[in-house]
């Protein structure tokens, strides 16, 4: 969800270390998947 995802971005950002997942074919499929869900690249 996009909550979550804005929440692990920031936290990211902000120099904190974050695991995640994401269900995609390819590196760039990621870029757009996260597109998709409203976050800017």
């Amino acid at each position: 969800d996009f909550e979550t995802m804005a929440t692990a971005i920031n936290a990211a950002m902000t120099g904190h270390l974050v695991f995640s997942t994401l269900h995609t074919n390819d590196a760039p499929g990621a870029i757009t998947r996260i597109g998709m869900m409203g976050i800017e690249p």
